[in-house]
């Protein structure tokens, strides 16, 4: 045989009694002769991993093939399949144009459609999604949906919403200006983080007007996802026709266009398309998959997500609290949005959005009061606003709306702590969404477009960015002790914000004198055992552990003789270690304490501390959560009357922890932190609480609630370090056994 040649091995069919193995977890069946599979292998709820590779069946879409995905998706897809008795190509995609604004994004998509151009064409108010049949001849005709995003400011923190895969994007720049002023890179950026690196062509329009030249070829070692550089004019029509064989080209390369739907499924689609509601709820959309023959729930789900990567509608259903509206028409929420971010009256109020006042902004036929809070709550998923403090839910603040203007401070920069953030690209949401997430920590409302003041105890902090820049610089003042841990805290907000835009280049920097040191090369210069360094740009030398130890709150224990061998062992060893934390979101700023003192876990043994801000946006959230708990080892529950009031909480991570804490010792840590109904609670019966249910955390005074967090902390690495000592005794014992089990053979042989 050659090399690399496939084996292919003889079986034809999966025999159905193999589901009477009702604890089967995994059954691999690559590179067979398999065509089919029986419906009775639904039966296999525990199975963890179904490999049908290689084999003769009908194309599974990518999602569904996933390995980390539910191997049920892919029984029930395949038996739909089967069940199905006509199957078509899906044959449409998702065109989406971004750009700055009046670069003629607009123009190009009228001139791409209808052949026509309007040298007084209105901007985009928010998104405009026209319908394109693509048809050539020889050629099957796809339907494209044809996304075009406003260019103004004030609308990019709200693209992340609809950037999704399955798409081809078109880049828009203006001949008449720089690759500076176009912003290319950002709008790469975003393509490359929020788009999953979908192919892109870059179109550089009005070369009528002016030539203009960019550095492709550094462009593309950076992006390689860019498929095409194209010049037109939309006014003379100058490259069109190479623009519309490019999109027909690469349309068609879209892997997602030969997928197979059931006839079910297409119809479902079509309805979906043609209703003339702008919304219906989730449990109507199930009803009307039912109706057409689609019964299991999980390609239910499978369906909707496909529809909204293909922008046929908009769905956020892993959202607890959107699950309960599937928008049918994206427009309506894109123009929902986009009335109340570029409301004159906002602008007045400085960002304040009062749920009153929403019925005078957005028209009351197509946006009824009970559709308010879910424009509110899709908002506040995506961290455009926050609920102002004792509002009861009435009032929110929009940061994108603050003034620009920095107010006057009186801030001691020299006295304080520093640290900045330094990225090749800065989106503005960054700061925007620091400002939502640490909402709890303002201090008497000192905020405005780009930056905010925070206080922890008697700690300030100034946080503010400089987009041109690329910097978001920060200075924490107060008492010296409690310095790196309030600067932990913007820290550990900052990297959760930078894990649902994963693409994004940032270095972490600590000035120095008139320097800046890069934290990471302090970090290698430590575990290397250097103690001092000359900065470039200095001629004197640095301490590096003093400079560590002023920032990083483990710092403290970086001593020689303070690293024990367990812990050496542990850091370098496989620890299966993911601390999984339950919380309600009414609860962040507990959860963010309980972080702070983590972090020195999570460096010194690379532990994973796991909450719900991990989730990026457009992932599906209870396949997420299911398996960060099949990582975890310890469970931590912040306990609350706002915990025991979500239904999402105790209907799905409840279970599913108790489960794994009996089948696979999880360690449960319920610490009540606010007063609430522990003890009478069915729901959190079977867990003992760690501190008192009647001397909650909230009733502490600052200093005992700091010092309550740390010993959680020890806790939680003594039982690490005991779990790695018990794999220790697992792995010795099975050692035992081998060597038993070659004595016991040789003996039988001889004898």
């Amino acid at each position: 045989m050659k090399e690399g040649a496939q084996v292919t091995n003889a079986i034809i069919s999966i025999p159905s009694e193999i589901a009477t193995l009702e604890n089967l977890r995994v059954l691999k069946m690559r590179a067979n002769r398999i065509t089919g599979i029986p419906d009775t292998l639904s039966a296999l709820k525990d199975l963890r991993e179904f490999d049908l590779n290689e084999n003769p069946l009908p194309k599974i879409p990518p999602e569904i093939l996933d390995r980390s995905s539910d191997p049920q998706r892919i029984i029930n897809f395949l038996v739909e399949i089967q069940r199905s008795d006509r199957l078509l190509r899906l044959n449409e995609a998702k065109l989406i144009l971004v750009g700055q604004g009046s670069v003629g994004k607009t123009s190009l998509s009228k001139r791409i459609m209808e052949g026509t151009f309007d040298s007084d064409e209105s901007k985009t108010d928010g998104i405009a999604i026209n319908r394109w049949k693509l048809a050539e001849r020889g050629q099957d005709d796809l339907q494209i949906n044809i996304w075009d995003f406003g260019g103004q400011e004030i609308m990019h923190s709200t693209h992340q919403f609809f950037l999704t895969k399955r798409s081809l994007y078109v880049v828009v720049i203006d001949a008449r200006q720089g690759e500076h002023e176009n912003r290319l890179e950002y709008w790469l950026k975003m393509v490359e983080s929020f788009g999953a690196a979908s192919p892109t062509i870059v179109v550089i329009n009005k070369l009528d007007q002016h030539a203009l030249e960019i550095n492709r070829r550094g462009l593309l070692k950076k992006y390689p996802f860019v498929v095409n550089f194209l010049a037109v004019s939309c006014k003379t029509g100058f490259g069109i026709e190479e623009l519309r064989r490019a999109l027909n080209t690469n349309l068609r390369k879209l892997e997602h266009l030969s997928d197979i739907m059931p006839n079910s499924w297409s119809k479902i689609k079509g309805l979906l398309g043609d209703m003339k509601q702008d919304y219906i709820s989730f449990e109507s959309y199930r009803n009307l998959c039912r109706t057409h023959g689609l019964s299991e729930e999980k390609n239910q789900d499978y369906l909707i997500d496909l529809l909204h990567d293909l922008g046929i509608v908009v769905n956020f259903r892993e959202d607890i609290r959107l699950r309960n509206t599937n928008v049918l028409n994206p427009e309506w929420v894109t123009q929902g949005v986009y009335k109340l971010l570029n409301s004159y009256s906002l602008f007045n109020s400085k960002g304040v959005l009062s749920v009153d006042a929403m019925g005078d902004i957005l028209d009351g036929t197509r946006y009824p009061k009970d559709c308010h809070l879910f424009l509110i709550n899709l908002m506040e998923k995506f961290e455009l606003c926050f609920e102002m403090e004792d509002s009861n839910h009435r009032e929110y603040l929009i940061p994108d709306l603050l003034q620009k203007e920095e107010p006057a401070l009186n801030w001691d920069y020299e006295g304080s702590l520093g640290f900045q953030f330094h990225y090749d690209v800065l989106p503005a949401s960054i700061v925007l969404r620091l400002i939502v997430k640490l909402n709890h920590l303002i201090l008497q409302k000192t905020y405005w477009r780009s930056g905010a003041m925070f206080s922890e105890g008697q700690n300030l902090a100034l946080v503010k960015s400089d987009e041109e820049e690329g910097v978001i610089y920060i200075w924490v003042g107060g008492p010296k002790d409690n310095r790196r841990y309030f600067l932990e805290v913007i820290r550990q907000a900052r990297r959760s914000i930078n894990r649902s835009i994963p693409k994004l280049r940032v270095a972490e920097k600590v000035p120095f004198r008139s320097v800046v040191v890069d934290y990471q090369h302090l970090l290698a210069l430590e575990s290397m055992g250097e103690r001092v360094f000359v900065p470039e740009g200095l001629k004197q030398k640095a301490d590096v552990k003093a400079l560590l130890k002023a920032i990083d709150p483990r710092a403290e224990d970086w001593d020689d003789e303070a690293r024990s061998n367990d812990s050496t062992k542990l850091r370098q060893g496989s620890t299966e270690g993911t601390v999984f934390i339950s919380y309600s979101h009414k609860d962040h700023r507990q959860l963010m304490r309980l972080r702070a003192h983590l972090a020195p876990l999570e460096r010194e043994y690379g532990l994973e501390v796991w909450d719900d801000q991990q989730i990026k946006v457009g992932s599906r959230w209870r396949d997420e959560i299911e398996r960060a708990l099949e990582r975890a080892s310890v469970a931590v529950l912040l306990v609350s009357a706002d915990f025991l009031a979500s239904e999402f909480i105790v209907t799905n991570e409840l279970p599913a922890i108790l489960s794994r804490q009996h089948k696979l010792g999880l360690s449960v840590m319920p610490l009540i932190i606010k007063p609430c109904r522990f003890g009478k609670d069915k729901a959190l019966s079977a867990f003992q609480a760690v501190n008192d249910p009647a001397r909650p955390v909230s009733d502490l005074s600052a200093s005992k609630q700091e010092a309550f967090y740390a010993k959680i902390a020890a806790d939680i690495e003594g039982r690490l370090q005991r779990r790695f000592q018990n794999d220790i005794a697992v792995s010795r014992s099975w050692s035992l056994r081998d060597a038993a089990r070659k004595f016991l053979t040789g003996w039988a042989k001889s004898n």
